[in-house]
């Protein structure tokens, strides 16, 4: 407890004495008493302390004393407060000790009491987060969580502290792939971003000249300069990239052996594309691990067959998938759930001591498990995978909309058009028990899925428009958007549109839209729900808000500049541009000249 101020302390703090100054001044007789404690008055040395009689205990005659040693202490300046009865100077004096304890009291029990609930609100939040804790035990992190502004931020400012060249190469590597993620969500970037971007190219490019580079640094600036993804600042330029590859391979890098393999198998060079994926399995390069491994199983690269070595190399590409190659466990997981029937395996060559007898039955567990790696290492082709076998109780998992709703959002931030297709479905209708339906959500994915020319969404469109879920009734726009779903082969949007052509025909009412929906969507949602175990926990409503602010989230991340969507949905605009399909990245030269080489009979072999 924080003691009084000094001046409520006591007498040698400054208390009123039980006498004035003036009764001190005036006495007569000062008396010379002797004591050992030398701390009451500081201003006499010595042992001998002077005490004076006040003027109302002088007696009658003057009596004889020895003459003091010590001069009296000097009056103050001030003028000397008024006189008191001594009684009256005490209780004056305690009542002020009195206030001022109650305060440094009172002052403390606040104290206590605000780390009273301090302590009941932090074990107040400990309980409920437990509570929660338990609710969602049952509802996994579905994806890795990615650098984003405030981490990049954070990174950056530790990488700068350090001033360590390595760490901001990989700071600058990370902010060049967090630009290109936010694009192709179509999500705008944030200023502070943007001024990254030249700072994180200018790092990449001065730590790759350097006289002694690290081939992590060749390996970026190459990346760099392949993929022309940043053409203000730096051109694309096809041979300086294969160059820097090389070197960086040379080095002992291992995916640059993979980037060279790739880019000559691109170009026809057989011979040489094995080799550089040769060398990159000797370093247990995961890119370079799957595609041997697949070649041998299908016989391509002119290598001879061998599933059993090709059956081994792709499982360990798998088990060694990175957020930056996270297809060996996609494709991997297909294979044993029997759903790439292009690649056809005799099931034999996946046996185990678990499963000496392997069945695509007995397999499933195990696919499903690499499936949902991929998903996790944000593969938007796996989570929409995992998105709909929750939604349709298929290859060993479970119906769970809640599940199937993350995935399906996961995905759509991806930028996966499918994934977005399947939700506008899902907010459509509703899940029971789960979530409510929400037309606003459904016309805003639909939306985006037509954009990418996808046929179903191009009828949900029409369908939309005609009924009024997530916008007004227009029909004209509704016929438009059916036009165009039906010259892609939509048997559904030739019928609506025959339908609404037809004179004797009217737009469907909300009552026919119900009977749709229970005869399509909540059948098959209700045929999955059959093998749903009883005892599968059930979601909280925890889970059920952050499935719905997972999907809010994408819907907001992914909108589409207003410029950018097509057709109209108005009468009023009713010009359907011919939208291209969603333009795809090059992912390799297809000829030396793109390289920038000019081929040549006796050029000698870079690589082998």
């Amino acid at each position: 407890m924080v003691s009084p101020p000094n001046d409520l302390t006591g007498v040698g703090g400054g208390m009123p004495r039980s006498s004035s100054h003036n009764d001190i001044l005036q006495a007569d007789a000062p008396v010379a008493v002797l004591n050992s404690d030398t701390s009451a008055n500081t201003n006499i040395p010595g042992t001998s302390r002077i005490l004076r009689r006040p003027r109302s205990f002088q007696p009658l005659a003057p009596e004889t004393v020895a003459a003091p040693t010590i001069q009296p202490v000097p009056a103050p300046i001030a003028s000397p407060p008024p006189q008191q009865e001594p009684i009256v100077q005490r209780q004056a004096a305690h009542e002020v000790q009195h206030r001022a304890r109650s305060r440094v009291e009172a002052q403390a029990q606040a104290r206590d009491a605000q780390v009273h609930e301090a302590g009941t609100r932090e074990r107040h939040e400990r309980g409920t987060q437990e509570v929660q804790a338990a609710n969602t035990a049952s509802l996994p992190t579905i994806r890795v969580s990615l650098p984003d502004t405030n981490s990049l931020r954070e990174q950056r400012e530790r990488t700068m502290s350090t001033n360590n060249e390595l760490d901001k190469l990989r700071w600058s590597v990370q902010v060049l792939k967090f630009v290109e993620r936010m694009r192709a969500s179509e999500t705008e970037i944030d200023e502070s971003v943007q001024i990254w971007i030249e700072e994180a190219i200018t790092e990449i490019v001065q730590c790759a000249s350097h006289p002694q580079p690290k081939p992590e640094a060749l390996y970026a600036r190459g990346d760099l300069l392949a993929s022309g993804a940043f053409p203000t600042y730096v051109s694309k330029d096809l041979r300086s990239a294969f160059s820097d590859f090389e070197r960086s391979a040379r080095m002992g890098w291992a995916p640059s052996w993979f980037r060279i393999g790739r880019d000559y198998e691109m170009l026809g060079d057989i011979a040489r594309a094995r080799a550089a994926y040769g060398r990159g399995v000797n370093l247990s390069d995961v890119g370079c691990m799957y595609r041997i491994g697949m070649a041998k199983m299908l016989g391509q690269l002119e290598v001879p067959e061998d599933m059993p070595g090709g059956a081994s190399l792709l499982q360990a590409a798998a088990d060694a998938s990175t957020v930056d190659t996270p297809h060996p466990a996609y494709v991997y997981g297909l294979i044993l759930t029997g759903e790439l029937p292009s690649v056809p395996i005799p099931l034999e060559y996946f046996a185990s001591p678990e499963h000496p007898s392997p069945t695509y039955e007995t397999l499933m567990p195990l696919g499903r498990e690499y499936l949902q790696r991929a998903a996790y290492l944000n593969l938007p082709a796996a989570q929409s995978k995992c998105g709909w076998c929750y939604e349709h109780a298929q290859l060993s998992f479970p119906f769970d909309p809640l599940m199937s709703v993350q995935y399906y959002s996961a995905a759509s931030q991806g930028g996966e058009p499918e994934a977005d297709m399947a939700l506008s479905k899902w907010f459509l209708c509703g899940a029971e028990g789960c979530f409510d339906k929400n037309e606003s959500l459904a016309w805003t994915f639909a939306e985006r899925a037509a954009k990418h020319r996808i046929p179903t969404a191009e009828f949900a469109m029409g369908y939309y428009l005609e009924v009024g879920i997530g916008t007004k009734i227009d029909l004209v726009a509704a016929r438009a958007w059916y036009g165009r779903a039906a010259a892609q082969g939509n048997t559904d949007a030739a019928q609506r549109l025959a339908a609404l052509e037809s004179s004797q025909s009217e737009a469907l009412s909300r009552a026919q839209h119900q009977a749709h929906l229970n005869e399509r969507l909540y059948s098959a949602h209700q045929e999955a729900r059959k093998g749903l175990r009883e005892t599968q926990p059930t979601r909280g409503d925890l889970a059920r808000r952050r499935t719905l602010m997972m999907a809010e989230a994408s819907a907001q991340r992914r909108r589409a500049p207003r410029d950018a969507r097509a057709p109209p949905v108005t009468s009023q605009n009713l010009h359907i541009p011919s939208l291209p399909a969603t333009a795809r990245p090059m992912r390799a030269p297809q000829s030396f000249s793109d390289m920038g080489y000019q081929p040549r009979n006796d050029k000698d072999c870079v690589i082998c």
